[in-house]
């Protein structure tokens, strides 16, 4: 009998070893002299690396943006085109790969390596003063001059970097002391910031409003669901505070749901709208939450979550292969190894191997590097490559810089109207035998003066009624924009082929006929410090000789100021058959109209036309109507789609409006 038990104990350890040898695909030597590889690659890279911020960067430090630049945001709010990008993005993921190797291997030379990576995520996220701020990169003049916009994705990398440091042996007590107030500040200010007046955002770094929507982090698209309740989970997992464990609650549930949800969105829809990195995101971000979680029955959803990302991040196999992109490899392979659990099917199990085995796998920047370094360090953990002998490092020696005090500068106020942002409404279609049309109306007015700062006016870019000349449908409008008129919302109209001027004079008399510039055409010109806007009149479904005469003039001045100029009508611009596009002035910037029931950027025709979507109804039959608002920033123009539901975010996509250098002194 013991010979028995001893021989099945035997054969057991001998299947044990086989299926350890068949998982793993790198000898010993092989893994020793990748990790060496790419730790001595990242060293390399010293000309990216400011040892006054702790920060690497895309490019070299040499060819940063000055502080002058940054301040007056050269060359754009975010900083696109700058050094100063995904700076957070890429310490936090160098800094979980750090955390992840010591767990992997033990080996104390990465701890220094660690604490610099730590000390260089803490100064993105508290450096520049500014509460509630992860900002993208820190200029290496300074130290703590930085754009004004930064994004979701730097905030996933920050708490996720954060969080793992300080359950890392490799923390000391003095930075769990000042990851717990980094941490807690933080989820503070998104209690106060990520609200509906904001659109659910953070702020940005001057206390505005973020018009492209890169720091909204509720009502998003399922794969960044998670984004907002994993800030809470960190905080409170730090912390202990209950508040933070009721505030993660909120919003925990609601995310699986929405994470799962990417499952019914058919594949031609995830293709276009969820990038490489946004698998990873989504990863950090729930496997946070998985790990925090106390109720097993939600970890078990949680979980479902992420086995459902893992496998579907397939879909980017292609895609990867053909641009050759080390970093998108990475991404791909993290977001199927973070958890140890998960086991990779043999396609899976491939194309993690084809990274490391690829003969140009240093051959990338620093992104790539860090990257390949923490799907190294999951790779060992998971059993996939033989656990490195080799030093990440030259010494253990780790000298700690306290944070110190945080000082965080005053709020800016909040001003009551923005001067640089003008709404607009299409097609309401109010009729007395439509009375969903009325309530839509309603509803949208509502959330015009609901909006925290007021538009600076409101442009209604025609077919108010649905019937032509009917008295009743604009006097039920009317009622609708008085709240708008008491608190001072400047009204301006462009009349489609539904609306009568004589009618509308009758019930808005304030729009006499005599205030038009064009005689026998209701036109105007919606004068804003940063662009002026031509409204043209095609109730009788073209512009008239006397209309057209007026723009072609009219235009011709803004070749002379240089000012921006929009054009808006209720017809597209095919439809009016204007002939006068060729002698488009250089600060033309596009052609806005209503009439289409869709929200549609056409930014490759020239010149540029951009339909607004219907608050009454939507060409294509889905739930896709509301208003339009144009932010009118320094650098750049914005124009979104505001639905109704909050939730209908997946066919909707910004307008960026780039300005030449001559636009921009305006």
């Amino acid at each position: 009998m013991m010979k028995r038990w001893f021989l099945c104990g035997f054969f057991l350890l001998c299947a044990v070893v086989a299926q350890g040898e068949e998982k793993t695909f790198f000898t010993q030597d092989e893994s020793d002299t990748l990790a060496r590889e790419l730790f001595e690659k990242l060293q390399s890279f010293q000309e990216y690396y400011s040892p006054l911020t702790h920060v690497w960067y895309a490019s070299p430090v040499s060819r940063q943006h000055t502080v002058e630049q940054i301040q007056e945001l050269n060359p754009n709010p975010v900083g696109y085109g700058s050094a100063l990008a995904d700076c957070a993005l890429c310490m936090g993921t160098v800094l979980v790969g750090y955390v992840q190797w010591y767990e992997a291997t033990g080996d104390e030379t990465i701890r220094p390596l660690a604490y610099d990576a730590y000390v260089g995520l803490r100064m993105l996220g508290s450096a520049h003063g500014v509460r509630g701020y992860v900002t993208r990169g820190l200029s290496a003049e300074d130290g703590k001059s930085t754009y004004i916009t930064s994004s979701r994705d730097q905030y996933t990398h920050y708490v996720e970097g954060l969080w793992e440091y300080y359950r890392s042996p490799l923390c000391s007590e003095a930075s769990r002391q000042e990851i717990r107030l980094l941490l807690s500040e933080l989820a503070d200010a998104a209690r106060e910031q990520v609200v509906a007046e904001n659109d659910y955002s953070f702020l940005r770094a001057d206390g505005t409003k973020d018009p492209r929507g890169l720091h909204k982090m509720w009502h998003v698209y399922a794969h960044e669901a998670a984004r907002l309740p994993m800030i809470y989970a960190a905080a409170w997992d730090v912390t202990g505070e209950a508040k933070y464990f009721d505030w993660y609650r909120e919003f925990c549930e609601p995310s699986i749901v929405e994470s799962l949800g990417l499952r019914d969105k058919p594949l031609r829809e995830v293709q276009a709208w969820v990038p490489t990195y946004s698998f990873y995101q989504m990863q950090c971000s729930l496997s946070l939450m998985y790990q925090v979680e106390p109720d097993e029955a939600v970890k078990a959803k949680i979980l479902e979550a992420m086995e459902y990302a893992k496998d579907f991040a397939n879909v980017r196999y292609e895609g990867v292969r053909r641009n050759n992109n080390l970093a998108e490899y990475a991404e791909i392979s993290i977001s199927q190894m973070i958890l140890p659990q998960f086991v990779l099917s043999p396609e899976q199990k491939t194309f993690v191997e084809e990274m490391f085995r690829k003969k140009n796998r240093l051959h990338t920047g620093v992104w790539g590097i860090t990257h390949q370094i923490r799907a190294m360090s999951h790779a060992c953990l998971s059993g996939y490559l033989p656990k490195p002998t080799v030093s990440a490092g030259k010494t253990t020696d780790v000298t700690e810089i306290p944070m110190g005090e945080l000082v965080w500068n005053p709020v800016p106020a909040r001003k009551v109207v923005d001067e640089h942002q003008v709404i607009f409404v299409a097609d309401a279609h109010v009729g007395k035998d439509k009375p969903e049309n009325l309530e839509k109306f309603r509803e949208v007015c509502r959330m015009i003066l609901a909006l925290r700062p007021r538009p600076a006016a409101v442009v209604l870019v025609g077919d108010l009624v649905d019937s032509r000349g009917d008295r009743e449908g604009y006097k039920a409008v009317r009622k609708e924009l008085e709240p708008l008129m008491a608190v001072g919302i400047p009204l301006q109209f462009c009349l489609g082929e539904n609306d009568c001027r004589t009618t509308l004079f009758e019930v808005f008399p304030e729009y006499r006929q005599e205030k038009s510039l064009v005689a026998e055409r209701w036109v105007n010109r919606l004068e804003m410090p940063r662009a002026d806007f031509l409204l043209l009149d095609t109730s009788e479904e073209n512009l008239g000789n006397t209309q057209e005469t007026w723009l072609k003039t009219t235009l011709e001045t803004y070749r002379q100021s240089g000012k921006p100029v929009f054009v808006v009508s209720h017809h597209p611009l095919a439809e009016v058959k204007w002939e006068g596009t060729e002698t488009l002035p250089p600060s033309f910037v596009a052609w806005i109209h209503g009439h289409s029931h869709g929200w549609n950027d056409r930014s490759k025709d020239t010149p540029r036309t951009l339909s607004l979507q219907s608050t009454a109804y939507s060409a294509d039959g889905a739930d896709h109507q509301g208003f339009c608002y144009l932010q009118l920033d320094r650098y750049e123009f914005i124009c979104r789609p505001v639905t109704f539901d909050p939730d209908m975010v997946w066919s909707r996509r910004a307008a960026i409006f780039r300005l030449t250098e001559e636009m921009k002194k305006f």
